[in-house]
């Protein structure tokens, strides 16, 4: 049975705000109401994931927009450990996309500041009772179970049919069961009637487009991404699916208006930016890769909490961009920078030499293969690229003594 929330119910809350002044009134107004509860504040998102992961948080109220981050990314990384949490968003932001992308992110409410205490209290009893039901807690196990046994997890979703609570999300997640199962056609039949149900449920549009690009369907499944795009700008997920298809069909015009689009969102947040990235080197767009490799790394150096290996892939993969499009002194630049950042990487000293090598720099290339193999003896592209420096070297002095 579902706990009821009740004044004396013993809750963990987690208060993510970067105003301390509008967090420590939440937590006064908490702690009148909940007066088993515990209340822990904080301003930095990244504070805030470490809080979460080290104490026993029962319940997560989170400003949407942070100076460190995306609250939407925050509850991302939350529902990949627990759907059962819930978690409201708070803002001083009344759009309709932005509170249709929050209820889309799988948040239990959305509250606009300034807020009465009563209007807070109320949403904190609807979104406990709605991620604590029976019902609920039901499909989050069969959403668990359909990334390990999709077969006994469409079994078990066929028996909760016939309620009219949340069919729409029902069918959704039967339409994706399906395509994991490779019963595509079933799938669109599943996730076209979740859109009958419910027109606005954008998670079914952006799956429905998914299955249809496995069908050969893609421009049926661009025309729905650009809709759910086109309704909440600021779904992440949708944007990347998009990408793809724009990428796959040479559209690099209407990708780069995309990610400038979505940037204009999230500045901070480069997900999105970085698969472009990746699709315009898949692709051979190499300049235009380079300028948004380039953007990346800009924002990676202004926040505190960027991951180092992220960083340096970052600058390898702009290496190549560079090298490609034949600015190889430019490469070798960002070569040296990712040195500083990790001088134990083995693949920078390999991209490194292969620079030097196409720059001429012979006798350097080679002691980057060398560096790159003490480093990682089974890099047999290192190998393969230092015999054929050191075969131009011996073919130079052979050409030198004829």
């Amino acid at each position: 049975m579902a706990t009821k929330l009740t004044a004396r119910t013993p809750v963990n809350f987690l208060v993510v705000d970067n105003d301390h002044t509008v967090a420590k009134i939440i937590r006064s107004m908490l702690l009148q109401e909940y007066v088993a509860s515990s209340v822990t504040i904080t301003g930095n998102l990244q504070d805030a994931w470490d809080i979460y992961s080290e104490r026993k948080i029962d319940f997560v109220i989170s400003e949407i927009d942070h100076p460190t981050g995306s609250g939407l990314d925050f509850l991302d990384e939350i529902r990949a450990q627990d759907r059962e949490i819930p978690f409201i968003y708070i803002s001083r932001r009344n759009d309709r996309e932005l509170i249709i992308l929050a209820a889309q992110n799988d948040s239990d409410g959305y509250v606009v500041k300034p807020f009465s205490e009563n209007a807070l209290i109320e949403s904190i009893r609807e979104a406990w009772k709605k991620r604590k039901s029976d019902y609920t807690q039901s499909l989050n196990q069969m959403e668990d179970l359909a990334s390990k046994d999709p077969t006994r997890a469409l079994d078990q979703l066929e028996d909760k049919f016939g309620s009219n609570e949340q069919t729409a999300r029902m069918y959704t997640l039967r339409g994706r069961i399906l395509q994991r199962l490779k019963r595509l056609e079933e799938a669109k039949e599943s996730l076209s009637h979740a859109i009958n149900v419910n027109p606005m449920y954008l998670n079914a549009k952006k799956n429905l487009g998914d299955v249809m690009v496995e069908t050969g369907e893609k421009d049926k499944a661009k025309a729905l991404y650009e809709e759910v795009v086109d309704i909440s700008p600021m779904y992440k997920e949708c944007h990347v699916s998009l990408a793809k298809v724009y990428a796959e069909d040479q559209e690099f015009g209407k990708l780069k208006q995309l990610t400038d689009h979505y940037s204009s969102y999230f500045p901070k947040s480069t997900d999105l930016q970085m698969t472009v990235a990746e699709e315009l080197l898949h692709h051979g767009q190499n300049e235009m890769a380079a300028e948004l490799f380039k953007k990346i790394i800009e924002i990676d150096k202004q926040s505190p909490s960027t991951d180092i290996d992220g960083m340096v892939y970052r600058y390898n993969r702009l290496g190549i961009a560079l090298r490609r499009e034949g600015k190889v002194e430019e490469a070798i630049e960002y070569y040296l920078e990712a040195l500083d950042l990790a001088p134990d990487s083995a693949a920078v000293h390999y991209n490194l030499g292969v620079a030097c090598g196409q720059n001429g720099q012979h006798k350097r290339a080679i002691q980057e293969f060398q560096a790159a193999l003490k480093l990682d003896p089974n890099l047999e592209e290192a190998r393969r690229e230092m015999e054929k420096v050191l075969q131009a070297v011996r073919d130079r002095v052979t050409v030198t003594m004829k």
